[in-house]
């Protein structure tokens, strides 16, 4: 079975940090694609409006500020989040967002890798969730088109 591939992005603000997580994915994790990283909020925000990315790996922590300001900043969030932080305090605030795992430094690759399985499930669902929907659009323009016909 052919895996669809998981278009990632990665925001940590510490170079070694974004590095790891991009080795860890690459040896346990093949359907993510990372597509970029950014080490503050700035550099994030523009990296999700280019990018349009299915999953995210944020660190909360990003210099002064914490992730949550680009998440509220952002207004809608289409993609998936799985955080990753040396800052369990966080756990509660983080899953308001919606996230799919809540992972601490250092990441045990057990929990990497069902975080992403679960983000791809998520993913997958919300792929299907639309397809359905353009087809039921579909269905419903063809009625119209038939109605106007007769």
């Amino acid at each position: 079975m052919d895996q669809r591939k998981i278009v990632s992005l990665i925001v940590d603000d510490e170079a070694n940090s974004r590095e790891n997580i991009s080795i860890l994915l690459g040896q346990f994790c093949p359907t993510v694609i990372i597509a970029g990283m950014a080490a503050n909020i700035a550099e994030a925000e523009k990296l999700i409006a280019t990018k349009q990315p299915d999953l995210v790996f944020l660190d909360i922590q990003l210099g002064s500020e914490t992730v949550f300001t680009l998440l509220t900043k952002l207004g809608k969030v289409d993609f998936e989040i799985i955080f990753i932080t040396a800052h369990d305090h966080y756990a509660l605030k983080a899953f308001e967002f919606m996230a799919v795992d809540y992972l601490l430094k250092p990441i045990e690759i057990p929990h990497l890798i069902k975080a992403v399985n679960n983000a791809a499930d998520r993913i997958a669902n919300k792929s299907l969730h639309l397809s359905i929907e353009q087809m039921m659009m579909h269905v419903k323009n063809f009625n119209r088109g038939q109605h106007k016909v007769a």
